[in-house]
């Protein structure tokens, strides 16, 4: 799909913050509140934010996921096939183009999808040794990093400790993706020129995450996009992919990116919007000559891996982005 809306020459980008879980856990009422002002200001003004973990948080996912999701989806199609959902409620791995934004923009990504539960169509432990295991580690660091994010919110909303939001989020629940991205010659695929530098290519279409919160860590091949929403009132998707003005996300490959989704919009009295977001096709072109002909170009593979949080907290508003078609969490990002 073509790219209408712009992507910001110069944008104002979020503060990176370094999320201390041990202040954060164990520190004083004040350290506490501190640290969720800083994280509450970021997604009021930005939609998201970013967040350095600790060393010891990082040093068992970086760069063992990378790894596992290459040899994942390395493997030959016809085996990645046999990983698809079993039923309607089941997990698993989902083809290039078959997860669709407002029902018709095909996602130009693969996808594999898992949880802590019994619903995921998990690959032999001989064609993939300790995959299972891995993923069900990183589900569990993420799970409780988002956890900690989730209490932070409920400080700023001045909840007591027994109405936090995370007592209505189980981590049981929680969908750990595997995406990517596969190089694609750009050649092969329509599309219009974009506004920007080189041609435009939403690999995946502008959309709002359907879940309270959702945790991305890329490989930092960049392309993932967020919408300014500060200026205008507007909740369609559609509207910012005609209209808006895209800001793009560092891609730094040690920071974990939190983006905000419809759920908590709903439970938060509209306290945070959710973020506009879409992952454009960034081409190897370093100078305007190179990006003139960026239509021979190919576009190079892409790998990350995002947490998708839902809530069965009931919504303090009525307003909401009913309008807008939120993806399903199994291919954002």
């Amino acid at each position: 799909m073509a790219l209408n809306g712009k992507t910001a020459a110069n944008p104002l980008r979020s503060p990176r913050l370094r999320l201390d879980s041990g202040r954060f856990t164990r520190g004083s009422e004040q350290d506490r509140k501190d640290v969720a002002a800083q994280i509450d200001q970021s997604l009021r003004e930005f939609t998201y934010c970013q967040v350095q973990l600790e060393p010891d948080t990082l040093r068992g996912i970086l760069p063992n996921w990378k790894i596992q999701s290459r040899k994942l989806f390395d493997l030959e199609e016809s085996v990645k096939s046999l990983l698809s959902p079993t039923s309607k409620h089941s997990l698993g791995y989902s083809a290039l183009g078959t997860d669709k934004v407002r029902g018709e923009i095909p996602i130009l990504n693969e996808s594999y999808t898992c949880d802590a539960g019994p619903r995921t169509n998990w690959p032999d432990e001989n064609l993939l040794p300790g995959f299972r295991g891995f993923a069900t580690h990183l589900h569990m660091v993420l799970s409780d990093v988002l956890c900690d994010l989730i209490d932070c919110l409920s400080i700023t909303m001045d909840l007591p400790p027994g109405q936090h939001l995370s007592q209505s989020h189980d981590c049981s629940d929680f969908r750990l993706g595997f995406l990517h991205y596969p190089s694609i010659a750009s050649e092969a695929i329509p599309f219009g020129p974009g506004p920007g530098p080189g041609p435009g290519i939403q690999r995946n279409p502008t959309h709002i995450d359907s879940g309270t919160l959702t945790l991305l860590l890329s490989d930092g091949s960049g392309g993932l996009e967020v919408a300014d929403r500060r200026e205008t009132v507007e909740t369609r998707s559609s509207w910012f992919d005609k209209h808006g003005l895209f800001a793009p996300v560092d891609p730094q490959d040690d920071l974990v990116t939190v983006l905000t989704g419809n759920r908590l919009k709903k439970i938060s009295g509209a306290r945070w919007k959710p973020t506009v977001h879409r992952v454009v096709a960034i081409y190897p072109t370093t100078s305007p000559a190179e990006e003139s002909t960026a239509t021979h170009a190919e576009m190079p593979e892409r790998y990350s891996v995002a947490l998708f949080s839902s809530s069965k907290a009931k919504a303090t508003t009525a307003h909401a982005d009913s309008r807008d078609r939120t993806i399903p969490p199994s291919s954002s990002s």
